[in-house]
């Protein structure tokens, strides 16, 4: 079965679905690409090391604040610098730790929306295509039980269609959502540190 017979017996929900199948690839391949470029940037980073590192050095730490924990480093050791209250500096972390989670998090609750409601919109092309092959139906016709067999046959296919997208957008968001949240750990890890270290070295 090609895909223009697939949209043929599948209805007018066919469209939906093929509009949620085309959107949820372009946020889950947006969302791939910057999880994917945050992970290597950060995969050989020690913490630890550039916070104190930067934190004893007079010069500008030289970090790429496009990237969440090197921002949060970047913003945090300057801030440090300027020998705030504890307060001043949690509160300042928190606020950069908020932006950076919000660019994260951008767009993933969608991506579970849409992975939810295909399903849905399956399950209403079948009742509706069900619907319609009762109503079709002449029980006066020696053929009714085939009628009724295929009728039902396509009545499923929006269902089936539904769930084959719902699956693997759904499994896919589990694993972006797995990474933000290692992300999450990491800039808290990060927060943390800085704090440890401004306190440590009476910069608070």
């Amino acid at each position: 079965m090609n895909i223009i017979t697939l949209f043929e017996k599948g209805g007018l929900i066919m469209y939906p679905l093929f509009i949620i199948s085309c959107w949820a690839i372009f946020l889950i391949s947006k969302k791939t690409t910057q999880l994917l470029s945050i992970h290597i940037h950060h995969k050989k980073t020690n913490t630890l090391e550039k916070i104190q590192t930067h934190l004893q050095s007079e010069t500008p730490p030289n970090l790429n604040a496009s990237f969440p924990i090197d921002n949060l480093l970047q913003q945090g050791i300057s801030i440090v610098k300027s020998k705030p209250t504890r307060q001043q500096l949690e509160d300042h972390l928190k606020s950069i730790y908020e932006s950076e989670m919000y660019k994260l998090e951008k767009n993933m609750r969608i991506i579970l929306v849409l992975g939810e409601i295909a399903p849905m919109l399956g399950i209403l092309g079948t009742i509706s295509g069900m619907i319609h092959v009762f109503k079709s139906l002449n029980f006066h016709s020696p053929n009714q039980t085939q009628l009724l067999t295929e009728g039902i046959s396509q009545a499923l296919i929006t269902t089936q269609t539904g769930l084959f997208l719902s699956i693997p957008i759904l499994l896919i968001y589990a694993i972006l959502h797995h990474h933000i949240y290692n992300l999450e750990e990491k800039m808290r890890h990060v927060a943390y540190s800085l704090i440890q270290f401004a306190h440590k070295h009476n910069h608070v």
